[in-house]
């Protein structure tokens, strides 16, 4: 038992974010701010695996080309400032206080669960 405990504590620690709206949304946008395309892509919401490669490939390039401007977003703070839960439970939206060199913006992420209940973003929405 005490395997386990450590085990999925590991695990946790090692994911970087809750698993709720309010964590995958900061994950999201820190992970937008800092150009991971690989953490961008994990984060979101896809109807199949196969658009994974896809997206990925997609944030790389984007990402390369804002390259410039990603060293001025990396060190970027985001706090959660507001959470509505759909009634049926399965969706959010997250408003987040983005502060990025002294100036503040709101910033709305829309997430769901996905089919194992894990919280995603959902660019779709």
């Amino acid at each position: 038992m005490g395997l386990a405990l450590c085990f999925g504590a590991f695990i946790f620690a090692s994911c970087g974010h809750s698993n709720t709206p309010e964590g995958v949304a900061v994950a999201f946008n820190e992970a937008i701010a800092k150009g991971d395309a690989k953490k961008v892509v994990e984060l979101m919401y896809l109807d199949n695996d196969d658009q994974k490669e896809q997206y990925l490939e997609l944030f790389e390039q984007a990402f390369e080309a804002q390259k410039d401007q990603l060293k001025e977003t990396a060190g970027a703070k985001f706090k959660v400032v507001d959470t509505k839960l759909d009634d049926d439970g399965t969706t959010a939206r997250v408003t987040i206080e983005a502060t990025i060199k002294g100036e503040t913006k709101k910033e709305v992420t829309d997430v769901k669960q996905d089919k194992d209940g894990n919280w995603k973003v959902d660019l779709g929405k």
